[in-house]
């Protein structure tokens, strides 16, 4: 699969509609289900993280995610313009979240990094690089 590049803006309402185009191509490639799933909920917890707290205005700003699939891996790689923020040197909790309980800070970047097998972080011209990647093993 050549990349295929999506942009969106800092809207929540615009992540779904991403997720779903995205689910459509890797189904399509015979990606199993459960890692389609996992690749879906890390984009969508780190999108929802880039929107509600990269920017400290109420301006538009785009964001990009590139998508690309060979036989046994699925890279998502997401540009964005916020404030500088490296995922990768958060300090996360172990604790289980219980029923009811508040989730704390870096709950959230501890489920991106549980459900990719590889996530970097890179700040060039002006823009955080994340990098998320998911080991995957065909259907067909």
């Amino acid at each position: 699969m050549e990349t295929q590049t999506f942009t969106l803006h800092n809207r929540l309402e615009e992540i779904e509609p991403l997720q779903e185009e995205i689910k459509y191509l890797l189904q399509a490639r015979g990606v199993r289900l459960k890692h389609i799933h996992a690749i879906l909920l890390a984009l969508g917890e780190w999108l929802e993280n880039v929107i509600l707290h990269a920017y400290d205005d109420t301006a538009m700003h785009q964001i990009v995610v590139d998508l690309s699939a060979d036989e046994d891996e699925i890279r998502l790689s997401v540009s964005d313009d916020g404030t500088d923020f490296d995922l990768t040197e958060v300090a996360t909790t172990d604790q289980p979240i219980q029923p009811g309980q508040r989730i704390i800070t870096g709950q959230g970047i501890r489920l991106v990094r549980n459900l990719m097998d590889h996530v970097e972080h890179q700040r060039r011209d002006g823009r955080n690089q994340v990098v998320l990647i998911k080991q995957v093993i065909s259907q067909t």
